[in-house]
């Protein structure tokens, strides 16, 4: 039942004009939590964040209240969450409304496949060495927005400056079990990557943790591991070209 009303709305989306877009979001954007748990829901729910007002955005950000590590971790709805951090020119409202409350719980988001992609586009938006094409061209839908007015890199270099002491410290206290952690390790790389010199105490725990503990793939942790990072992959990839 759900689902068939959620393609509806969908549709809806895709071919009504401003006007009726406009009216629909206002109408929506405090119901969009109990939506994003189907495919056609959060694309909605991305409509919602992409083409409303700054005050549309506004309620759907504090609506997501204690909502958020729930939200991240699911296999539909992590996708608003993006769009949130892809659009959202208020910066300061998703630190505050998004971000603040992932980052308490960050141990649970590195570990899911769909939470690691959160943290990951505030590495590396739209980067397709982590998003397929599909995924990118996705969030392109909301580049037609005229309701966004700050400029991208702007945006995203806020998003990081905030994010990177909690990143940075996560890492800090976890690299021992994240960094031999396959999609984790790859993540650590880029994370070092942005920040410069800030990660330069990191770098040297990583060397006195090889020099301690080198990487042997033929440990039967090390191998399984290996093995589901790599069946992973190819379920993500099939997902993310579906649509």
């Amino acid at each position: 039942m759900f689902s068939l009303v959620h393609r509806a709305l969908k549709e809806y989306f895709e071919n009504c004009e401003a006007k009726d877009r406009a009216e629909m979001i206002e109408l929506l954007s405090e119901h969009l939590i109990h939506m994003v748990h189907t495919r056609d829901g959060a694309l909605v729910a991305m409509y919602c964040v992409w083409f409303g007002t700054a005050k549309d955005r506004k309620k759907i950000v504090k609506i997501l209240k204690t909502f958020v590590l729930k939200i991240a971790l699911e296999e539909h709805g992590h996708m608003m969450l993006i769009a949130i951090l892809d659009s959202v020119d208020d910066t300061k409202l998703v630190a505050k409304g998004v971000l603040e409350e992932l980052f308490g719980s960050l141990k649970e988001a590195f570990e899911s496949e769909y939470g690691r992609k959160v943290l990951t586009y505030l590495v590396a938006p739209r980067d397709t060495r982590f998003f397929l094409k599909d995924y990118v061209r996705r969030l392109e839908i909301g580049d037609g927005s005229d309701t966004r007015k700050k400029d991208v890199e702007i945006r995203r270099k806020e998003l990081f400056e905030y994010s990177k002491k909690f990143l940075k410290d996560h890492l800090s206290k976890q690299m021992d079990k994240l960094l031999y952690d396959g999609p984790c390790g790859i993540l650590i790389g880029d994370i070092l990557d942005k920040l410069e010199a800030d990660g330069n105490d990191l770098i040297k725990k990583i060397a006195s943790l090889v020099v301690a503990k080198p990487y042997d793939s033929t440990m039967p942790a090390a191998a399984e591991k290996t093995k589901k990072t790599e069946e992973g992959g190819e379920k993500t990839a099939k997902k993310d070209g579906e649509g």
